[in-house]
């Protein structure tokens, strides 16, 4: 059976860096892009004519009739653990099933900081916590947003920041203070996806890091954060928190010091206000 003419060129599909695999109607592969074989270690001949869920050692839907989108676990062909992201898509020639497309996005990284992330919360890896709030602590913090924007300028994906800054009562017993710190810190936390990053840049000043956000998707987050933190502060045995927000999002030649600038200004100007 000849492969269908696609939506787009197929030299398009092998310039994109994920997965791309085109299977005919009984999840045969019959095409892949050049980044699907990057990303399995495998090589043209052996994978063509062979069952897509055999590939990724996964048991997927042997029949794909509408869009779909799964995350799953496999093994390369080298023996790397893989998590991938998953879109599949039919396509129908006169009105039958035909063929199927899979967007396969290379998602290990994203898992593993979760699984770093779950790690620090139950204690261990002692050097990127911080001692407070049980978040990432300024150097971790920083390494993460250093990572997310080498990341944003190779792909121009957008990322967001926002920082919240809540000043320690000097009045307030260290152990109430910590505890208060520590409740903050898990509302932010509560709120965030699993591809972000929270840390603590100093007492009380917590910074978020969005990946694939924008500022406008930045605001939306913060909305959610400060409906939760309004929440848990209209309890009687909590106090009311007075704290400042600055949200920002990264441009053209940005550093992680001129974001951090940005945010640290904008906190300025609202307590001059």
């Amino acid at each position: 059976m000849p492969t269908p003419q696609l939506p787009i060129d197929k030299r398009l599909f092998n310039s994109l860096s994920i997965g791309v695999v085109l299977c005919d109607s009984q999840d045969n592969i019959v095409w892949v892009n050049d980044g699907f074989l990057e990303l399995m270690v495998a090589e043209r001949n052996s994978v063509i004519g062979a069952p897509v869920a055999a590939l990724l050692k996964h048991n997927l839907t042997t029949t794909v009739n509408s869009l779909d989108v799964m995350r799953y676990e496999t093994t390369s062909d080298d023996g790397r653990t893989l998590w991938l992201h998953c879109i599949s898509a039919p396509i129908k020639v006169d009105g039958k099933l035909t063929y199927s497309l899979r967007l396969l996005l290379d998602i290990t990284e994203f898992q593993q900081r979760r699984n770093l992330r779950s790690l620090i919360t139950t204690g261990i890896d002692d050097s990127r916590l911080d001692q407070i709030s049980g978040i990432l602590n300024r150097r971790a913090i920083l390494q993460e947003l250093n990572a997310e924007i080498s990341r944003t300028r190779r792909y121009g994906n957008p990322l967001g920041l926002i920082l919240l800054r809540y000043p320690v009562p000097v009045i307030m017993h260290e152990d109430n203070v910590n505890m208060l710190l520590q409740s903050l810190a898990n509302t932010l936390n509560d709120q965030l996806r699993w591809v972000d990053k929270l840390g603590a840049l100093d007492k009380g000043e917590f910074l978020v890091v969005l990946p694939e956000s924008d500022e406008e998707s930045a605001q939306q987050t913060w909305k959610k954060i400060n409906y939760a933190i309004q929440e848990v502060t209209m309890r009687p045995e909590q106090m009311n928190l007075d704290y400042t927000v600055a949200i920002t999002a990264w441009v053209k030649n940005d550093t992680p010091d001129t974001m951090l600038e940005r945010l640290q200004s904008s906190i300025a100007e609202q307590k001059v206000a």
